[in-house]
């Protein structure tokens, strides 16, 4: 099944836009982000989704969970 991420990007950024404190919208802004590779996007998507989430449980253990994964792949050297 092929992936439409610029679509899915797309598709977040607008949930954002309609509605700016909206959490979940970021949680997927960042799992796009993740599968793109630019976890420096993705952990920013994170930050302000905890920034909105106002402790949702569901919303600090997604971030958190996607928060590791994008800094893991920071810290890894790229492939060439």
């Amino acid at each position: 099944m092929a992936r439409n991420y610029p679509g899915a990007v797309q598709f977040a950024q607008q949930a954002i836009t309609i509605d700016p404190e909206f959490w979940i919208g970021y949680i997927q802004l960042a799992q796009v982000y993740e599968q793109l590779g630019k976890a420096d996007l993705a952990l920013r998507a994170l930050n302000n989704a905890g920034r909105f989430s106002s402790g949702n449980q569901q919303g600090d253990s997604s971030s958190g969970l996607h928060m590791r994964k994008a800094w893991e792949k920071r810290k890894k050297p790229m492939r060439c």
